[in-house]
């Protein structure tokens, strides 16, 4: 593997050139290599590691000077002008990955091994569904990157109909997910949806142990759609830093009176400022 180098085709050096020939080269080397890993029987799990690795390095690569612009001449307008010029540029040389992948690996490329989108994103999964057993995680992880992509998809059209994107991963996850992982999954999401707008320790300080974050998550935010919860802009309405005597009475019954205080002494200093 370490001499192999993803070859690149020696003419014809146009957009269509370097989107066209350049995978069907890469697609028949690759096959090559994987028959010369076949003859030495290794197993298919660590052939389409291997593969799957080549495949990303050489396309990180690829996209590594499209994620950056350093012309400081550019005026702010020609900077956003370029970024959304260099993002076509990044999602077609991210389509001809999927295919490389699919039609190499003969796995769907959201499900393929060492595959990722962005830093930020995967991490962001991994900080959402990091709880989840490794095979569900792997699973759902994969349908996340999916979803992802087609949103990108969706952005860079001029569309801004995210929602039957998100509903259908909401269904997919409720059905592919335990009750318990479920509400676990909602717990996080709610959590940081109430924190986009007040964190629960500007309302409690430190005074909540943790099964009492859940008790005012739930209070709060209870039972939204998943699939609201996965929208950043879902129309849903965020709670005010003060509670309504309802949800004051709800939370005071089920956390400890010390915290309750907390709050209490944190929204007079609050109303009284305002």
């Amino acid at each position: 593997m370490r001499g192999f180098i993803m070859p690149q085709p020696q003419s014809d050096d146009t957009e269509e050139g370097r989107l066209g020939e350049a995978p069907r080269v890469r697609r028949r080397a690759l096959q090559n290599y994987i028959n010369t890993l076949e003859s030495h029987d290794l197993p298919k799990d660590l052939i389409q590691n291997i593969i799957c690795g080549l495949i990303n390095r050489h396309y990180r690569e690829a996209q590594a000077p499209l994620r950056v612009i350093d012309d400081p001449l550019l005026t702010s307008e020609e900077v956003h002008q370029r970024k959304e010029d260099l993002r076509f540029q990044l999602l077609a040389l991210e389509e001809e990955r999927h295919e490389l992948i699919e039609e190499t690996l003969s796995v769907e490329w959201f499900n393929a091994p060492e595959y990722t989108w962005s830093v930020e994103s995967e991490a962001m999964a991994a900080n959402y569904l990091g709880f989840l057993e490794n095979s569900a995680y792997s699973e759902v992880l994969g349908q996340a990157r999916r979803v992802a992509y087609l949103l990108d998809r969706v952005e860079l059209a001029g569309d801004s109909d995210y929602a039957p994107h998100i509903e259908e991963f909401g269904q997919y996850i409720e059905r592919a997910v335990s009750a318990e992982a479920l509400d676990e999954l909602r717990f996080r999401l709610s959590y940081i949806k109430i924190t986009d707008v007040w964190s629960i320790s500007d309302r409690f300080g430190d005074t909540l142990a943790p099964d009492e974050k859940r008790v005012v998550v739930d209070v709060l935010l209870p039972e939204e759609p998943l699939d609201d919860l996965f929208l950043n802009n879902a129309n849903m309405a965020l709670p005010d830093f003060v509670l309504t005597p309802d949800q004051e009475r709800a939370v005071q019954q089920r956390i400890s009176g010390a915290a309750f205080e907390e709050y209490q002494r944190r929204r007079n200093v609050k109303t009284a400022t305002e």
